[in-house]
C-alpha cells in the first residue's frame, strides 16, 4: 500500500502498482487536519470567550447606559463569576474545536469557500440567540450582541485554523 501524507504525493510510479485505488480516498482525517493549528486556534478562541462577557457588557453599557441592569440578558452578564466564565469559555473552545476539525475533512472532500462557515455561524447564532433571549425577557439587542460575540469567537477559531494550517504546509 502506498502511503501519503499531506506534505508529499505518492508517485505516479506507486500510483501505478495499485489500479482503481484513488490516493484521495486512502487519506484517513489525521491526514487532513494539523491539530496543532486547531489546538492553537482553540486556544485564542478560549481566550476571546473568556473576555467576550465583559466586552458585550461594555456594548451593552454604550447603548443603554444606566439601564442595563434592567435586561435580565445583560444582568446575566453581570453576575458570571471567574469559574463559570473559564468553565463556558473551555466549553466553548472545545466545541468550535470540533466543529472546525470537521468543516476541515468536509473541507477536504467537497470544497468550499472559506468565508461560508463564518456567514453560516453568524445565521446560526442569531436564529439560536435572539429568540432564546426575547423569551426570557431580554431584547433583541442584547440577544444580537451576544450572538454576534459567540459567531465572532467561531470566526476567530476558523480563520486561525485555516490561516495556521497554511502556515505549517
Amino acid at each position: 500500500m502506498v502511503v501519503t501524507n499531506r506534505n508529499r504525493a505518492a508517485s505516479p510510479e506507486a500510483l501505478a502498482q495499485e489500479p482503481r485505488v484513488d490516493a484521495r480516498l486512502r487519506r484517513s482525517a489525521w491526514d487532513v487536519l494539523t491539530m496543532g493549528a486547531n489546538l492553537m486556534a482553540a486556544g485564542f478562541t478560549f481566550l476571546f470567550l473568556m473576555i467576550a462577557p465583559t466586552l458585550c457588557l461594555m456594548i451593552l453599557e454604550d447603548i443603554w447606559k444606566d439601564d442595563v441592569a434592567l435586561d435580565p440578558i445583560a444582568a446575566y452578564l453581570l453576575l458570571i463569576d471567574l469559574e463559570w466564565t473559564v468553565f463556558q469559555a473551555a466549553a466553548g473552545a472545545g466545541l468550535f474545536l470540533l466543529a472546525t476539525a470537521f468543516l476541515q475533512v468536509w473541507r477536504y472532500h467537497r470544497p468550499f469557500p472559506v468565508y461560508r462557515p463564518i456567514l453560516v455561524a453568524l445565521l446560526v447564532a442569531w436564529v439560536w440567540i435572539i429568540p432564546e433571549a426575547v423569551a426570557r425577557g431580554g431584547s433583541i439587542v442584547s440577544g444580537g450582541v451576544i450572538g454576534t460575540a459567540l459567531a465572532l469567537a467561531f470566526a476567530i477559531q476558523w480563520g486561525l485554523c485555516v490561516s495556521l494550517d497554511r502556515a505549517f504546509d
